[in-house]
């Protein structure tokens, strides 16, 4: 009874109604594994009847079990079991009993009843065994219904929910790397909140491996020859995240550009504009619905035919250089001659392919008579010029780009303790960004670590990455596009230290007599002491190149076959400067087997030798036998590896002359005096903070930054300390440092000419302060090769390293993090897994196989980038700059009319009477600088370009929220002369006030008190503060004798170009320090300075040199490492011997056989053979 009640009610309208109202509820999968037994009526539940289906029988022990008859009506939402298997419900169970609407059904139901049919309903209406009862209401409704799930939002896919969503983001982000037990703290103290949905550590498990897979893994496995096992994240990858995300793929550039002599970025280097690396660049383009490759005839739109041999952007339009043919004139009109002069044609001309102009030349096309084209037709392997470029069929109308890549390799510590853990790193960024996004660390993309190989042995994986992905093109989606596009990676410059360099050129390092990559310049000791070898030092020499390196590579293979090669290897290697890491290996173990052979056999030395030369076939003759950078396509190891500014300059060349300069100030006692001046120079507009007391404090424990304030400050310190050859030294590096970090070359030409003048007179001048720098030190001579390298690849800041060093604080926290068992495979999936968080809540597009198509996040993910702060710092976007003219009022401030202003003799054209004006702040200039009352800012005069030194006195603003800067009243400069301390231009303040708006106003400047002229004195004194708080201690400060006299800091990194713009033509502030005429008596003169200084050590190093081929040599530390280990130290003024400052020195001599870097690292020797150098490094009188 009770049964057929409930049936006849549940065919009701009512019901129906309900039915078709609610929606169909998605399964909550993140909580089911939350489901008690008895929900799901599983084995072992409180319930003891258990169900297959929804048409199975409920059995039960006391009744028989019947047989029941069921129809093949659909089934409805809320019963979703069907046939003879359970099937996990897609929505909850509509709960019969639950519904106040069969309330008298429910009611007449006993705890115990048999229905007509003879089955016992066991218990009460409200038992699971009840719940599970076999009803079946009426059909449902055609279309369908859906219901929305709050633990379940599509709009946060690939996400279940936002609370999961936010979660792994935070757990994921390599701006705020979290250990597992902080992981757990925010889960608990989350839920101690009551917050809901809290996400387990298992559920953001399983979505680690959810997103993991959504790009496939990433992550590859490679063997090196001697069977060390080391992970590297796929290239292709990397590139399909990023030209699937419109942030990025907005900004690429593919093609070269020219711009009339003005550089900016690498693709307006040399290498790429000249087609130094011509295969490698991007082969097509594409012009009103045609695909036009590199190397295929093209019809003009004149008639006549062209050869493209490359594409470039010419002042911003896309042009094609390469060669004009003409037909024949005797052998018809198949047949072609070329014009010897490369011409450049616009796109815009290009009207057929050479797919088209095979109706018009059914026998094909001949060129005849020219080697060039001959040779580009035997790479072909095809005689007929309209056969298509092999990746025209491949493409398939698609685009084709190719794409440079910077690369990093450095030895980095794995820990974030002073225990020093080394691991070699491998760094990529796509080049086809501009410097701007390269720089952020978002940008950066982890390639690999091992603790195990060398960084040759690496970067042979990587280079076989490169060379498969450029050899078959990643498919990948163009978000620009709309469509797919095929992408070819290469490399195209190396970063690094130089240690790192040297080993990547496979040179001997920067100790050796041929210390540099990339020339052969240098020799023994006795030669760099004579006149003329003292002179090659300071000029660039014979460039190297990877054919002659890999010559002397070949014959060392040669003589590593032959009996005792020790001595003659060594001997070969000092001769060429030439040494290959992989190649040592190989020379080792021959060297091992040989000394086992002739120690267990009878053979004689040639039959030693060739078996010798049968083991090892393999080894000295196949690909991986030496450096693999030196046989890659399109990359020339000598040329793109360039002179790197943080470790050239500021770790080399200014840490030495800041080393010569503190010992000069020891020995007379001056130094507390620098320091009080030090600590009184303006930082205002030099973007920095204040003047770090721990500058000289800690004078031997700097790093980077501390050497950048200083090459910026320290010479208007100097007057009255130290030689006045030094202080200009100072002004000489200063201005060389300065044009290293040039962020755009307006002049190509008139850049490299002025590099190349500065670098000149600071050799000059080292040689005659310090002149047994230049032999003792490679990093003076490395400065030679900048205008080459600046020509080649930009602005040096495009390759530099500042970046990634930068980026070994999040190498380093996720090595601390892992669990050290699979340190290379670990930390490369933990990176690939950051890169995919990233994609997925940057809005990129991923390929789902499922579905066929490319898909991308919810759209309440691209929502949390707009409104979220904390999704975009976890993302690592910078927070944008106010907007340029912006100001900063005072809520508090009072308005002033026209009237008062007029009244106070203020008046700037464009100022309305119905104006409200407010005294500001601050207010943003033209660059971002934020100006404030008594900033000294370069300015315009009105309807002129002409910049004007001035200092502001006070801002208006039209608004208090968000207003602009209308108004600003300047007191101007006046120039004075030429400083001849500092030979920087002196100003005088007047009493000149002129109103500007605020439109006007460039950037900041930077302007250091005229002490030297004035006369200033360290009779100030102020408190001493400690914990923020006055002391009753006094300490001396300067005292500015006036408030009038300045002197423009034409050293400035930031704004350097508009201090340029302003200073120059001022008195030749830029003018050459020496002149031509004397470089020669200058060079003579250090050069006999060194000989004259020559000391017994000296002397004992010639005798080594002289006696090397007859005595046994033996392979150590290397030249490379030795460098590396003095980079991190100094030397004490009262000591010959390294010392390392600070506690990390009191460290070291407390543990006594490490050395320890600036860092607190503790350097051991690399893992590779090495070469003993020539003798213990011995400084000099006065310089490390």
């Amino acid at each position: 009874m009770a049964h057929s009640q409930m049936a006849a009610h549940a065919t009701t309208v009512s019901h129906q109604a309900r039915v078709k109202n609610m929606g169909i509820r998605q399964p909550d999968k993140r909580h089911e594994d939350k489901k008690s037994k008895a929900e799901i009526g599983g084995l072992g539940s409180n319930n003891p009847f258990q169900f297959s289906g929804l048409c199975s029988q409920v059995p039960h022990p006391r009744i028989p079990t019947t047989e029941v008859t069921t129809t093949d009506d659909p089934t409805p939402p809320s019963l979703l079991l069907s046939g003879e298997q359970a099937v996990a419900p897609d929505v909850p169970a509509y709960d019969f009993f639950e519904d106040g609407t069969y309330a008298s059904v429910r009611d007449s139901i006993s705890d115990g009843v048999v229905d007509s049919s003879g089955r016992w309903l066991p218990c009460g209406p409200f038992s699971s065994a009840a719940r599970f009862f076999n009803l079946r209401p009426t059909n449902t409704p055609e279309h369908n219904v859906t219901r929305p799930n709050p633990y379940d939002d599509t709009s946060y896919s690939p996400y279940d929910d936002r609370a999961l969503c936010l979660t792994h983001m935070l757990f994921h982000s390599p701006e705020i790397s979290l250990s597992e037990a902080q992981q757990l703290a925010v889960l608990d103290w989350a839920k101690e909140l009551g917050a809901e949905n809290v996400p387990s550590m298992y559920a953001l498990q399983k979505c680690d491996q959810k997103l993991a897979n959504l790009m496939g893994d990433m992550t590859q496995r490679f063997t090196t020859q001697k069977g060390d096992i080391y992970y590297v994240n796929d290239i292709g990858t990397m590139l399909k995240q990023d030209f699937s995300n419109m942030n990025l793929r907005k900004n690429m550039e593919f093609y070269p550009r020219e711009l009339d002599g003005s550089v900016s970025e690498i693709w307006h280097g040399e290498k790429m504009l000249k087609g130094d690396n011509q295969e490698q660049l991007t082969p097509m383009t594409s012009y009103s619905g045609q695909s036009y490759f590199v190397n295929e005839i093209s019809c003009l739109a004149d008639g006549s035919y062209f050869i493209a041999d490359m594409f470039i952007k010419l002042r911003g339009e896309l042009s094609a250089r390469g060669y004009r043919i003409s037909p024949h004139p005797e052998l018809g009109q198949d047949h072609f001659v070329y014009s010897s002069q490369l011409s450049v044609e616009s796109l815009s001309s290009f009207r057929k392919t050479c797919v088209q102009l095979r109706s018009s030349h059914p026998n094909g096309v001949t060129i005849v008579g020219d080697p060039i084209f001959v040779s580009i037709t035997e790479q072909r392997g095809a005689t007929d010029w309209l056969q298509s470029h092999p990746l025209r069929e491949l493409a398939a109308g698609r685009e084709v780009y190719s794409i440079p890549f910077i690369l990093f390799v450095d030895d980095v510590s794995g820990n974030t303790s002073k225990q020093w853990n080394k691991h070699w790193c491998c760094y990529a960024s796509n080049a086809a960004l501009p410097r701007k996004e390269l720089n952020q660390r978002s940008n950066i993309r982890f390639v690999s670590t091992s603790q195990h190989i060398d960084p040759l042995e690496m970067l042979n994986g990587v280079c076989k990455m490169f060379e498969q992905a450029f050899d078959k093109p990643v498919v990948a989606w163009d978000a620009a596009l709309g469509c797919e596009v095929l992408l070819r990676p290469y490399i195209h410059v190396i970063s690094g230290d130089n240690p790192m360099q040297a080993i990547e050129c496979s040179t001997c390092g920067l100790l050796s007599n041929f210390c540099c990559r990339t020339c052969l310049a240098g020799g023994q000791q006795k030669y760099k002491r004579s006149d003329e070898g003292f002179a090659t030092l300071m000029r660039v020499g014979t460039l190297r190149t990877p054919n002659n390196t890999i010559e002397s590579i070949d014959d060392q293979y040669k003589i590593a076959f032959t009996s005792n090669p020790t001595n003659r290897l060594a001997l070969a290697q000092r001769k060429s400067g030439v040494k290959d890491t992989i190649a040592q290996s190989v020379f080792k173990q021959i060297s091992d087997r040989r000394q086992e052979l002739e120690e267990d056999t009878t053979l004689s030395e040639q039959e030693i030798t060739l078996q010798l030369q049968r083991e090892f076939k393999s080894k000295s003759e196949g690909p991986g036998r030496m450096n693999p950078l030196l046989s890659l396509k399109g990359f020339n190891v000598h040329l793109d590896t360039p002179t790197e500014t943080l470790h050239t300059i500021l770790l080399g060349v200014v840490k030495y002359l800041w080393t010569e300069t503190t010992q000069n100030l020891d020995k007379s006692g001056a130094f507390s005096l620098f320091s009080t001046r030090f600590q009184a120079v303006s930082v205002s507009g030099l973007n920095c903070g204040p003047v770090p007391a721990y500058i000289t404090n800690n004078r031997g424990s700097l790093n980077g930054k501390h050497f950048k304030l200083l090459v910026q400050t320290a010479s208007f310190c100097l007057h009255d300390l130290v030689p006045i050859e030094l202080i200009h030294t100072w002004s000489v590096l200063g201005r060389l440092a300065v044009l290293a970090w040039y962020p755009s070359i307006g002049n190509l030409d008139s850049y490299e000419q002025e590099l190349q003048q500065a670098i000149n007179d600071f050799l000059h001048m080292i040689a005659r302060t310090v002149p047994a720098l230049i032999i003792q030190k490679a990093k003076p001579h490395l400065l030679v090769h900048m205008p080459l390298f600046a020509r080649r690849f930009g602005p040096l800041l495009g390759p530099s390293s500042e970046r990634y060093e930068s980026f070994n604080s999040t190498f380093r926290a996720a090595s601390v993090h892992s669990n050290r068992q699979a340190p290379s495979r670990d930390i490369a999936r933990t990176f690939a897994l950051f890169d995919v968080v990233k994609h997925v809540m940057s809005g990129g597009t991923w390929y789902d196989s499922k579905k066929g198509g490319y898909i991308h996040a919810g759209s309440s993910i691209f929502q949390l980038r707009e409104s979220s702060p904390l999704t975009n710092r976890l993302l690592g976007v910078k927070k944008q700059a106010k907007p340029f003219g912006t100001a900063n009022v005072l809520s508090s401030s009072v308005s002033l009319s026209r009237e008062q202003l007029i009244a106070q003799g203020l008046e700037v054209q464009g100022l309305l009477t119905t104006s409200t004006i407010y005294p500001a702040m601050s207010f943003a200039a033209q660059n971002g600088d934020k100006i404030t009352s008594g900033s000294n800012i370069i300015f315009t005069k009105e309807n002129t370009t002409c910049p004007v030194l001035g200092k502001v006195r006070e801002l208006f603003a039209d608004g208090k929220h968000n207003g602009t800067a209308l108004m600003v009243t300047v007191q101007i400069y006046d120039w004075v002369e030429l400083d001849c301390t500092v030979r920087m231009p002196a100003v005088c303040l007047t009493n000149k006030v002129q109103a500007i708006s605020g439109l006007a106003v460039i950037c900041e400047a930077n302007l250091q008190h005229r002490c030297a002229y004035v006369g200033c004195m360290d009779t100030g004194s102020a408190p001493i503060l400690q914990e923020r708080q006055q002391t009753g201690m006094m300490q001396a400060t300067l005292k500015h004798n006036d408030k009038i006299n300045f002197i423009v800091n034409i050293l400035s990194f930031h704004n350097c170009i508009a201090l340029r713009k302003l200073c120059e033509g001022q008195f030749g502030c830029y003018d050459p320090l020496i002149a031509l005429s004397e470089y020669s008596k200058i060079q003579q003169d250090g050069a006999a300075a060194v000989r004259n200084s020559k000391k017994p050590q000296d002397a004992k190093l010639d005798d080594q040199e002289s006696n090397i081929g007859n005595s046994k040599q033996t392979l150590g530390l290397s030249s490379v490492y030795t460098e590396h280990v003095q980079t991190h130290t100094h030397y004490s003024p009262s000591t010959s011997k390294p010392k390392v400052s600070g506690r990390l020195g009191a460290q070291k001599r407390k543990r006594g056989k490490n050395t320890d870097d600036a860092n607190g690292h503790v350097l051991r020797a690399p893992s590779f053979p090495q070469e003993e150098p020539l003798a213990p490094y011995v400084p000099p009188t006065l310089f490390s």
